[in-house]
């Protein structure tokens, strides 16, 4: 009975070594003055202070939570070692949002539903209690990867020098996908196939002070064999949407709304206007030799007729 009253300043003094309490032995050579080996759970009640480190071994967690509701482990059943950050999901005590806050606000509720599936999401500093919005998220709903913005845009900020690519590749076996790249030097953004290739790409381009660039380009560069849908399509499917599909503006009166000089051109209307070449249109309805068909052109809403003679 006289150990309950020895103060710890005492216990140190007092007993030279290691300081064992249950019967099994150390597995990590303690044995300096001061050592404690505990061989079975140990419970404290009061704040922990550690001077140095503390070490997990392979496979074992640390907890966090009454229930284990979330915690983190390295993970030597991985194919490669690696850590683990686990949570549980789907319920009001474990709801499976991951928050990366300000230290000011680690007792504030953030207000963010619970998850079936994990979710990490990362908080401004603002107080959540004055604006809970700022936050971006990072999930995999089972089908679909989503980074989503509770407020504002999502802004992807590299400086790209030319040649150099930010990549936003979904690969398949048939090497399908797409990447963002800089656009010669740095003034636009190039999307292209994921094989590397400008077989099918299409640009966008800052505007600037330079002669050769486009503000959009668009290129397929692909045998039949490999195609099997238009270049480009542009569909209002709605019967009732009363504005027009594409409007085309050239202020400058000397220089041509669209410019067909470059090889063929074939338009489908239909099936009433379906090739040309050299610069000419032909029409597709086949009135036969010596007659003449009209085609229709509408100027500020005054309808005019071009007569096109079949020889």
């Amino acid at each position: 009975m006289a150990m309950d009253v020895i103060k710890a300043l005492a216990v140190k003094e007092l007993i030279a070594g290691i300081i064992e309490v249950g019967s099994s032995t150390t597995s990590h050579a303690l044995g300096s003055d001061g050592d404690l080996f505990v061989s079975n759970d140990f419970e404290v009640n009061g704040d922990c202070f550690l001077d140095k480190g503390f070490k997990v071994l392979d496979g074992k967690g640390c907890f966090l939570g009454s229930a284990n509701d979330a915690g983190f482990t390295w993970n030597t059943a991985e194919t490669n070692d690696a850590l683990i950050i686990f949570t549980e999901c789907n319920a009001v005590a474990q709801s499976g949002n991951i928050i990366i806050t300000h230290s000011d606000n680690r007792g504030k509720s953030h207000d963010h539903a619970i998850t079936v599936n994990p979710k990490l999401i990362i908080h401004s500093s603002e107080n959540p209690d004055t604006n809970n919005t700022e936050w971006m998220s990072f999930q995999h709903n089972g089908t679909t990867g989503i980074i989503k913005s509770g407020l504002g845009g999502i802004t992807i900020s590299q400086t790209l020098a030319a040649a150099s690519a930010l990549v936003i590749s979904v690969d398949n076996a048939a090497n399908t996908g797409a990447s963002i790249n800089s656009w010669s030097l740095g003034t636009g953004y190039a999307i292209v196939t994921s094989d590397g290739s400008a077989n099918g790409s299409v640009k966008f381009a800052e505007g600037d002070a330079s002669t050769s660039k486009q503000m959009m380009y668009v290129k397929r560069n692909y045998a039949a064999a490999s195609t099997s849908a238009p270049v480009a399509e542009i569909i209002n499917d709605n019967s009732s949407d009363d504005q027009p599909v594409l409007r085309l503006q050239q202020d400058v009166a000397t220089v041509e709304v669209i410019d067909f000089s470059a090889g063929s051109i074939a338009f489908d209307f239909a099936a009433a206007m379906v090739s040309t070449a050299g610069n000419t249109m032909a029409i597709n309805n086949s009135p036969g030799a010596g007659a003449t068909t009209w085609v229709k052109v509408e100027v500020n809403g005054t309808a005019g007729y071009i007569p096109v003679h079949y020889a």
